[in-house]
């Protein structure tokens, strides 16, 4: 039982005394690291009771004693209560426990419950009790302070102090006129106060918290030993009616739920001497006595040698016969498996879909991405070439073109056919940036996870919206952006490297310089949403008006459309000096927080 309360602590636990011939209960619950008082009708929740036994019937003895090992500590206070308890006690209306002390010692009580004719006063439900000189020690030792309780019918004074100088609990027998005397009370208080170096002050402030008394019973504490149990009960409080009522019991019911074994043990006492538990030896040699058990043993033990060794070898059996079965199932499985993992080597070692590779590679490039060569070898090794280049008439971006780099880099690692991507290179050379990227063919003949299905949405309706179209020239086929290392004519690739360039480009490419000069002034865009452009695709004048009106995007995107073209060396030079000028003005603007 003391293990299970061991496991248990904190627990619901129930104190309760008999005064003025009517029960005072108070139930105590666990809340938060600390307890919360309850009403007595919900006692039945808790797991402990305990009592508190007849004051006039019981003994109490203190002496200091080392803080040592719980083990230790125990079995030096049961030799201490054998040498400082009568003897006529029996042990379990012994409890020998130990209070927290000032420093590192702490106090031992001795407490002992003498038999007498008030022993059925007791609460007979309880399943231990303690001593109201317990409670008082165990209240003074959560604070530095001092407590007393009266009790004129049985005529004792309790009183208990902590001090610098140690802790100390009295239990005296008084007559009743001297008890009910507020000088007798004050003086044996002093006593005790000045034996543990106690100041007057917690004298004074216990004799002014003093209760009135009810039934012959008044307890008073003082004002440290109050805000000390205040802080740990919830709904304990101390200048409240029912405060001096329930005191003791609060300190009872905190006693026996301590988690520290040594103070436990103060509530151990019992009324009646526990059962006495039989051990399992004894109880099978009494069952032994008799001559027709013994024959009973005697058969069951041969049937036992008999059967048992066959029993166990059908068990066995079985058990090998089932494991036998598995294991075929388990080799079948094995290769089975082992030949499709064969299979499948040789498909990747020789066989693989290269249109769908290169189309999923393809497919994960963002738009402005172009890719120019994607290499295999066979060890599964892809090398990807391209570059980065923002069309000036284009849709523009948020950022700098580096980001598409990364955005195709995750693209890929998110198709699930390639692994370990890795950018090589990367080389911004003018407008563009260059790149390289690397990567391990993870599971060629794999489903890929494709960001966008160009057979679904086409391209242009990616770039320009609905209602564009793939069959119009793209409109800096030629003209702005054809000159540097990157330029394509008509009928080249798209800008998003996702795949050839469409019939209607190639059938622009077939025909004469006139000819796609004209088709290159057409938009890829719906109609309506076509930029500034003039007829020979030179970007239009802007006025100032018109740059004032424009927001940060759209005077960055001017600013691009016009940097690029100023620095295209088959305009004139009067041209590109106007187009120098407005991409100035148009980066002054955007610097300035135009818009």
């Amino acid at each position: 039982m003391a293990k299970a309360r061991e496991q248990q602590t904190p627990i619901g636990v129930v104190a309760s005394e008999r005064l003025g011939g009517q029960l005072v209960e108070a139930c105590l619950q666990p809340e938060g690291g600390r307890y919360r008082l309850a009403l007595s009708q919900n006692a039945t929740a808790a797991s402990l009771r305990v009592g508190i036994a007849p004051w006039a019937r019981t003994l109490v003895r203190c002496r200091g004693i080392e803080n040592l090992p719980p083990a230790d500590l125990l079995r030096s206070l049961e030799l201490l209560g054998d040498g400082e308890l009568p003897e006529r006690v029996p042990a379990w209306r012994r409890a020998c426990g130990a209070l927290a002390g000032p420093g590192e010692g702490r106090t031992a009580l001795l407490t002992a419950w003498l038999p007498g004719e008030d022993d059925a006063a007791v609460d007979t439900a309880a399943t231990g009790y303690t001593t109201a000189a317990s409670a008082l020690g165990f209240a003074v030792s959560l604070a530095e302070g001092c407590a007393f309780a009266t009790d004129d019918a049985q005529g004792v004074l309790v009183v208990a102090a902590s001090g610098p100088e140690g802790l100390l609990v009295r239990a005296l027998r008084e007559q009743p006129g001297v008890l009910g005397s507020a000088e007798h009370v004050d003086r044996r208080l002093r006593e005790a106060a000045s034996a543990v170096g106690l100041h007057e002050e917690h004298v004074r402030s216990a004799l002014e918290r003093a209760s009135t008394p009810v039934d012959g019973r008044c307890v008073g504490w003082s004002s440290g030993v109050g805000e000390a149990l205040a802080s740990r009960v919830r709904g304990w409080d101390p200048s409240g009616e029912q405060a001096a009522r329930v005191f003791l019991l609060v300190c009872a019911a905190m006693l026996s739920a301590s988690e520290d074994p040594a103070t436990r043990t103060l509530a151990g006492l019992h009324a009646e001497a526990p059962a006495t538990r039989v051990s399992a030896r004894d109880r099978l040699d009494t069952w032994l006595a008799s001559p027709r058990r013994v024959a009973v043993v005697c058969a069951a033990c041969v049937l036992l040698v008999l059967f048992v060794p066959l029993l166990s070898a059908k068990a066995r059996q079985s058990m090998l016969a089932g494991k036998a079965k598995r294991a075929e199932e388990l080799r079948v499985q094995y290769q089975d498996t082992a030949r499709r993992a064969a299979l499948y080597r040789q498909l990747n070692a020789t066989v693989w879909p290269m249109t769908k590779m290169l189309a999923e590679v393809t497919s994960a490039a963002p738009v402005h991405v172009v890719v120019e060569s994607v290499r295999l070898d066979s060890n599964a090794l892809v090398d990807i070439e391209g570059f980065v280049q923002i069309a000036p008439r284009g849709p523009s971006i948020e950022g700098p073109p580096e980001t598409l780099l990364s955005q195709f880099e995750a693209s890929l690692n998110s198709l699930g056919t390639l692994g370990s991507v890795t950018v090589a290179r990367r080389e911004i050379v003018g407008d563009q940036v260059e790149f390289q990227i690397s990567a391990r063919v993870r599971n060629a003949t794999g489903r890929a996870s494709v960001p966008l299905d160009f057979a679904q949405t086409p391209l242009a309706e990616v770039l320009y919206g609905e209602g564009a179209s793939n069959l119009n020239a793209p409109l800096l086929a030629s003209g702005i952006g054809s000159s540097g290392p990157r330029a394509r004519t008509t009928g080249s690739s798209s800008p998003t490297g996702t795949g050839p360039a469409s019939t209607g480009d190639r059938t622009a490419s077939r025909e004469s310089p006139t000819a796609a000069g004209r088709e290159s002034t057409s938009d890829r865009r719906p109609t309506g949403e076509a930029g500034p452009a003039s007829v020979d695709g030179v970007p239009s004048p802007l006025t100032e008006a018109q740059m004032d009106e424009m927001d940060r995007r759209a005077l960055m995107n001017e600013w691009r459309i016009r940097n690029s073209a100023s620095r295209d060396t088959k305009l004139d030079a009067e041209t590109r000096a106007r187009l120098e000028d407005e991409a100035t003005k148009l980066r002054s603007r955007f610097s300035a927080g135009g818009g």
